[in-house]
């Protein structure tokens, strides 16, 4: 095999690089952004699609074994190291975006690049469409640390003073692997993932209508708002990054995200795209006029609550069909989880896919019978891994 070496880059841009050439698939490694200790070694197809799990678990296997077929050295191919990864990206964003409407903005952004890829990027981007940026962080570090969430939090509560400091249009937070971007408003307010998706989801469907795809996890509002732009519409899907994306490809979706800071322009990518997502915004935000707050401001709210049980993997199966068997009669979704729809909301028994537990989520448009059916349900998860029968749930409210 041959190999194409593209030192260090973006995630977003390795897959662009992947869909665009012909090759067999492409890995990415970087050091984990949640423990340092690792690496995170990402896989993806010939389309540059991230690999799903039973793809990933049969790879692992075939490793682990040592099932693979050894080779001479006169069989093995060459590496080459092209340079031109950047600028086919860069000219493949800039054709999907008005470039005029953006450079009549004259916005001005704050980006903390959190040392990572995106600054590789992102400034060359800037400069073609006359945006003034204020850089932070923007030195790309291979020695890279991972930040406690208590850090992350500081870092973006500065960014966020910066922001309001400076009267920057927008504020935003890369993630080191340029897959993320956390917002800020203009007036230092900081977005959380769900008014995130919600400015974006209402920006983007807004100026196309379409379908927006997100997690069987969203609040209800955010299927609310999507009913409220003409011929666009939700589709739940499962939180599973490759589940995800293949949902979005299936529903021909205008939009998708995980929530949790990873946004999805098929149009551009089938893939989180911290890059293009931010360039985007940007210019649906110049196009449509408004401030970031200004949208946010037109979002519904609803009651959100969100419990985590801890619950042993060999009772994982146990406590999932117990909640099946109690609403055997009600109205439930099983597309990821259980979801039972209440009067005025619905409430979530998820498993985590990667940790012994299970998520209680519960949205509603009261917050005290929001907590109330959140503790119901946790206390019914804690019963089930016990091996006792809760027996069915009273309606809430």
């Amino acid at each position: 095999a041959s190999i194409i070496d593209l030192s260090e880059l973006p995630i977003p841009v390795v897959q662009y690089y992947a869909r665009e050439h012909p090759i067999a698939g492409a890995i990415h490694i970087q050091m984990s952004p949640l423990d340092s200790r690792s690496a995170d070694i990402r896989m993806f197809d010939g389309n540059g699609v991230v690999l799903d799990k039973k793809m990933e678990r049969k790879l692992e296997n075939i490793f682990f074994r040592e099932d693979i077929r050894r080779v001479h050295f006169y069989e093995m191919g060459d590496i080459s190291y092209p340079q031109d990864a950047i600028d086919s990206y860069i000219d493949g964003l800039i054709g999907l975006v008005d470039v005029e409407a953006v450079r009549q903005a004259h916005l001005k952004v704050l980006v903390d690049f959190d040392h990572g890829s995106a600054s590789l990027v992102l400034p060359r981007l800037f400069k073609e469409l006359n945006i003034e940026a204020i850089p932070l962080n923007a030195g790309f570090d291979e020695t890279y640390q991972s930040k406690t969430n208590e850090a992350f939090d500081e870092a973006r509560r500065q960014s966020a003073l910066i922001t309001r400091t400076l009267s920057c249009n927008l504020g935003a937070y890369i993630d080191y692997g340029s897959e993320r971007v956390f917002l800020i408003d203009e007036t230092g307010e900081l977005l959380d993932h769900h008014e995130a998706l919600g400015v974006i989801t209402l920006l983007a469907l807004k100026a196309k209508s379409g379908v927006l795809v997100a997690p069987a996890t969203v609040p209800q509002t955010i299927s609310a708002l999507v009913r409220q732009l003409p011929s666009s519409h939700f589709v739940p899907g499962k939180g599973e990054p490759a589940a995800l994306l293949r949902a979005a490809q299936q529903h021909q979706a205008r939009l998708a995200s995980d929530a949790n800071g990873g946004y999805v322009f098929p149009e551009h990518l089938l893939g989180f795209d911290a890059i293009f997502s931010l360039i985007k915004l940007l210019e649906l935000l110049a196009k449509d006029g408004r401030t970031v707050s200004g949208v946010r401001r037109e979002i519904p709210r609803a009651a959100y609550e969100h419990r985590q049980e801890t619950v042993p993997w060999d009772a994982k199966g146990r406590v999932m069909r117990t909640m099946v068997e109690m609403h055997r009669d009600a109205p439930v979704d099983l597309a990821d989880g259980i979801k039972v729809f209440v009067d005025g909301g619905w409430v979530l028994v998820l498993p985590d896919p990667d940790m012994p537990r299970y998520h209680i989520i519960v949205s509603m448009e009261d917050s005290d019978k929001a907590r109330a059916l959140a503790d119901r349900y946790s206390a019914l998860v804690k019963t089930a891994v016990a091996g006792g029968a809760p027996g069915r749930p009273a309606p809430a409210g």
